[in-house]
């Protein structure tokens, strides 16, 4: 009778070893999400602000692209083209006509800087964007792994790392990404769900 109140007190002794550990590994996932959790937040707070800037600056380029198209010459059309050939033929002097050709090189000029600024700042915002979307990917593939461990160790979860298996299936198949259309997406405030 003694030796079977040793092995039963044996067995509770293993099993609260192994109900601190469990415990222990729980802690750790808690903080490790905690950790993701800021950097989440901390990552989507500045995705929208980097969003507001990218369509306010896009808003002023369309701005300064509708006031240069205002200001600057015509593209001259097949109708443009015989009268820019009358103006010319109605030049007197060669001083005219450098006055002219000097405008024109100079319109031209600007208009390749201001289209290769544009250029610039499309390859600036698809490459941001494919940065944050790499970077959104690793850290929901990552809160996954420590949900799924998390959940294994305590049995709960399940909602938490559907939805975000979810959303890391999408990223990864690209459906996240903003469309013309469409405004940015906005991401939501993680909210804190504890392990117990």
């Amino acid at each position: 009778m003694s030796h079977e109140i040793g092995q039963w007190i044996n067995e509770i002794q293993t099993l609260q070893e192994k109900l601190a550990s469990v415990q222990s590994d729980r802690d750790a996932a808690n903080e490790s999400i905690s950790k993701w959790r800021q950097l989440y937040n901390t990552e989507a707070i500045q995705r929208r602000d980097e969003a507001k800037q990218a369509r306010e600056t896009i808003a002023q380029l369309k701005a300064k692209i509708d006031a240069a198209e205002k200001n600057s010459l015509p593209i001259p059309g097949e109708n443009e083209a015989v009268e820019i050939e009358g103006e010319i033929e109605k030049i007197q002097s060669l001083e005219e006509l450098r006055v002219l050709a000097i405008d024109a090189t100079r319109e031209r000029d600007r208009a390749l800087k201001e289209v290769q600024r544009l250029k610039e700042a499309i390859e600036e915002e698809r490459s941001n964007h494919l940065q944050t979307r790499k970077t959104l990917t690793a850290a929901l593939g990552d809160a996954v792994d420590l949900l799924t461990k998390a959940k294994s160790a305590s049995g709960e979860g399940v909602a938490a790392i559907s939805q975000t298996q979810k959303l890391s299936q999408l990223a990864a198949e690209g459906q996240l990404l903003a469309t013309e259309q469409e405004p940015l997406p906005q991401l939501p405030e993680w909210k804190e769900k504890k392990i117990d």
